[in-house]
């Protein structure tokens, strides 16, 4: 079996590349756009899952999503397996913010599980949907292949995200966090830091996706409750944001201001903040959003 290639991408320092090539998701050979689905994730990342499921699957565990949202990131897991099932887990309940990807307004709460099933009707009883607080749900217990995780949204859901199915993924699995190149959710940094020595980092898509693969079991209660606050988190964030290109890690380093400015900490968060804008390789276009949103918590307009 020939050794695998480690080497730099577009937006990784150094990543294990699937097919000796990078970024083979986007070969000609490989194409899938998927169903015409509102989503928050981009073209690259939908093509990535489904070349996970049509490529990399054998089919040795479960393939679970984690806020699947109207159902963008299960059509591309799901189009990608000639058989089996994903197990879809989301609240299904409508936000604001969404009004802008249904093209409609719905009342705040409004149960959107109606739209994902039909988006997702073609694949019939293939779709397994767990509807409603993720921190009310557990895991079976059996083996899982394929976790992609786009429900991280705070600390307490990633502690139960690594204590109730990262115990079940078996070695070679792949862990997708979707919202790593991001400065709102440094608790998935932080956690994915600590747990370091079960994963290696694989080349990933353009978003904010960056994929892991599992190296070894993953023992019951591996990331400890008081996470979030552990003494190694700063250096955690500061690995994260290295592994990625400037460009990217600057989002990054962004989301390190995020963390300290919630841990009470406004003058070095103000400085991370300040930096970044300063930066060489920052690029209002790409970066504002975090910019914006970090900015919010110090009370703060961008520079």
């Amino acid at each position: 079996m020939p050794a695998e290639i480690h080497s730099s991408t577009f937006k990784l320092a150094d990543a294990i590349l699937f097919d000796r090539v990078p970024q083979p998701w986007e070969l000609p050979e490989h194409a899938f756009e998927g169903s015409p689905i509102p989503s928050m994730i981009c073209a690259q990342e939908r093509r990535y899952l489904h070349y996970l499921t049509r490529y990399r699957y054998s089919g040795a565990g479960a393939v679970v999503d984690l806020g699947p949202l109207f159902g963008s990131s299960t059509d591309a897991l799901l189009s990608g397996m000639s058989s089996g099932c994903v197990h879809s887990y989301d609240l299904w309940e409508f936000f604001p913010d969404w009004e802008r990807l249904l093209g409609k307004s719905l009342p705040m709460g409004s149960d959107i599980y109606p739209l994902f099933k039909e988006y997702l009707a073609r694949f019939g009883d293939r779709v397994v949907p767990h509807k409603g607080d993720l921190l009310r749900y557990g895991w079976s217990g059996a083996s899982i292949e394929i976790l992609f995780i786009d429900a991280a949204k705070s600390p307490e859901l990633m502690l139960h995200i690594a204590n109730s199915f990262f115990p079940s993924l078996i070695p070679g699995a792949f862990v997708i966090q979707q919202d790593w190149v991001s400065s709102g959710t440094p608790w998935i940094q932080i956690a994915m830091g600590l747990l370091a020595d079960f994963f290696e980092i694989m080349d990933s898509p353009e978003g904010g996706t960056v994929c892991f693969r599992v190296k070894r079991q993953i023992p019951p209660g591996a990331l400890a409750p008081g996470y979030f606050t552990d003494p190694r988190a700063g250096l955690c964030l500061d690995q994260a944001a290295d592994f990625l290109s400037a460009r990217y890690g600057l989002c990054v380093r962004l989301g390190e201001a995020h963390y300290w400015a919630v841990r009470g900490d406004r003058q070095r968060a103000l400085v991370i903040w300040k930096l970044v804008q300063r930066h060489r390789d920052y690029v209002p276009e790409f970066h504002e959003f975090d910019v914006v949103r970090v900015g919010e918590l110090l009370g703060l307009k961008p520079l």
